[in-house]
């Protein structure tokens, strides 16, 4: 009864390639010290209130990933500043 499911992954294969390809770094990683840098300039922005949460995840390494949005640069995007 495995048989069909070894031809289901067999036609689908080149989704699953297409998918991981997609999630490949692209750059290298951080130092630890722009690492710092970026959460330091995060962590102030936040507690001014100039940072918003906009996606969490975590990632295959079951790190917590938080995707933050500046409120200025949202604000001038749902007003059309700079259209």
């Amino acid at each position: 009864m495995l048989w069909p499911y070894v031809l289901a992954w067999a036609e689908r294969s080149f989704i699953i390639s297409d998918l991981a390809e997609q999630h490949r770094p692209t750059s290298p990683p951080l130092t630890s010290e722009e690492q710092q840098l970026w959460t330091d300039l995060a962590q102030a922005a936040w507690r001014r209130g100039d940072l918003e949460a906009d996606d969490v995840w975590y990632s295959a390494a079951n790190e917590l990933i938080t995707r933050g949005l500046s409120r200025r640069e949202r604000r001038a995007d749902r007003s059309g500043a700079g259209r």
